[in-house]
């Protein structure tokens, strides 16, 4: 009996770690804007703010939820280029943000403290960052000809419409067993403890 629990302890540790692992969510936000990156002007392009968090990772405090270890990745989709926020940075939801106090959601730059681009919906006063959302599209937010640091250059954006905000789930995880290898892996299991019981 002690050697079938020792067996079957790796497999038991196996499968609870695969159940105790947070969601990976991706947190977009888009808009039409016109400013520059790295000194190239862009005038109503798609700009797309990205970050992909662990909602193991979020950070609560009241009405207020971060993520903050990640990177912002931003695309401007005229220029066909894609940067990185060089400074710290994470994404929110404040469930009493925008200026009616009814729900805002986006990027920040903590070494400027202040946000990127943001969007407030009444959606966003029940929303935490630990589930999916969207997409929302709603009144936008931002601070117009602010310089926000990327790998890239400059960031700055001097107008933006057309808002729209989703979390959706991150693309499967390869160190996560899917459901048909821990199948797979329970049948052998199985099969070595069939062996192991005639002998």
């Amino acid at each position: 009996m002690k050697r079938t629990t020792f067996l079957l302890a790796p497999f038991v540790l196996l499968f609870a770690a695969g159940l105790a692992q947070a969601d990976t969510i991706t947190y977009t936000e888009s808009a039409t804007a016109s400013g520059s990156l790295g000194g190239t002007p862009f005038s109503d392009s798609l700009i797309t703010l990205t970050f992909v968090g662990d909602t193991a990772n979020i950070v609560s405090s009241p009405s207020f939820y971060s993520i903050a270890l990640g990177s912002i990745t931003i695309g401007v989709s005229s220029l066909g280029t894609l940067a990185t926020l060089t400074d710290p940075g994470y994404v929110f939801d404040a469930q009493l943000g925008g200026p009616s106090g009814s729900g805002a959601a986006g990027f920040h730059d903590s070494s400027v403290s202040l946000d990127i681009l943001d969007i407030t919906d009444p959606a966003f006063g029940s929303y935490n960052l630990a589930t999916t959302i969207g997409p929302i599209t709603d009144t936008e937010l931002f601070n117009a000809g602010i310089s926000f640091e990327t790998n890239s250059g400059a960031l700055i954006i001097y107008s933006a419409s057309d808002s729209t905000f989703s979390a959706t789930p991150e693309s499967s995880d390869p160190q996560a067993p899917e459901p048909a290898t821990m199948a797979l892996f329970a049948f052998g299991f199985a099969g070595i403890l069939a062996v192991a019981r005639r002998k």
